[in-house]
C-alpha cells in the first residue's frame, strides 16, 4: 500500500509542476539604498517616517547617520519616495537592487498543493483500512499535515518578502556654507553638476 501513496504523491507531484511552470509568475523583492546630503539629517529622517506612515509602510531600523524603512512594493510609491528625497537635499549616490523569489514561491506553492491533495488521499484510504493499517495511515497524515505547515510558513515568508521594498538611506552632512544659493533646474542635478559641485567645495 504504500508503493500505491508514492505513486499517487509522484503522480500528483510532476502534474502540478508541470502546470504551474506554465503560469510563473514574478516576486521580486526590491532593495533601495539612497546616500543624500543636508544640513539637517534630523528633520529629513522625520519627514521620512512621516512619508513611511502616510505609504502604510514602517520603520526597519535607524541609527544618527543611517535610517531604513520598509514600503509596500509598488513602484509609484517608490517612485514618489526618490522625488520626495531630491527636494531634501543632494542625492549622491542610488542603488537599485532586486532579489527574485518567483522560483522558490513557485516551488513551495506546487509542493503544498502536492501534498494537500495527498493528504486527501489519505483520508479517503483510512476510511476503509483495517486497524494496523489505520494506524500507519494515522502517522502519515500527522507527518504530513506538519510538512505542509513548514512549507507554508516557508511560502508566506517569501511572500511577504516579494510584497515589500526595502529602502536604506545613509545621511552625510552638507556645511551651510556649501549650499548652493539658488535653486538650480532638474537636468542641472541629472547631469551630477551638483554632486561635482559640491564634492568640489568639500
Amino acid at each position: 500500500m504504500k508503493h500505491k501513496w508514492c505513486f499517487i504523491f509522484l503522480l500528483i507531484f510532476t502534474y502540478h509542476t508541470l502546470f504551474s511552470l506554465e503560469n510563473k509568475t514574478n516576486y521580486k523583492h526590491i532593495k533601495i539604498k539612497v546616500s543624500i546630503k543636508s544640513t539637517s539629517p534630523e528633520i529629513i529622517r522625520k519627514d521620512i517616517l512621516k512619508f513611511t506612515e502616510e505609504k502604510k509602510g514602517y520603520l526597519m531600523s535607524f541609527q544618527n547617520d543611517f535610517i531604513k524603512v520598509n514600503f509596500p512594493n509598488d513602484k509609484d510609491i517608490l517612485d514618489e519616495f526618490i522625488v520626495f528625497l531630491k527636494g531634501k537635499g543632494i542625492i549622491v549616490n542610488q542603488n537599485f537592487s532586486t532579489i527574485d523569489y518567483s522560483e522558490e514561491i513557485l516551488n513551495l506553492s506546487t509542493k503544498i498543493k502536492a501534498k494537500e491533495e495527498y493528504l486527501q488521499q489519505l483520508y479517503q484510504l483510512i476510511k476503509e483500512a483495517n486497524l494496523i493499517q489505520t494506524l500507519e495511515i494515522e502517522k502519515e497524515i500527522s507527518k504530513n499535515i506538519e510538512e505542509i505547515e513548514a512549507l507554508k510558513g516557508d511560502y508566506n515568508y517569501y511572500l511577504e518578502l516579494s510584497s515589500r521594498a526595502e529602502v536604506e538611506i545613509k545621511f552625510l552632512t552638507l556645511e551651510q556654507r556649501n549650499l548652493p544659493s539658488t535653486t538650480y533646474p532638474e537636468w542641472i542635478s541629472r547631469l551630477g553638476i551638483l554632486n561635482f559641485w559640491s564634492n568640489f567645495h568639500e
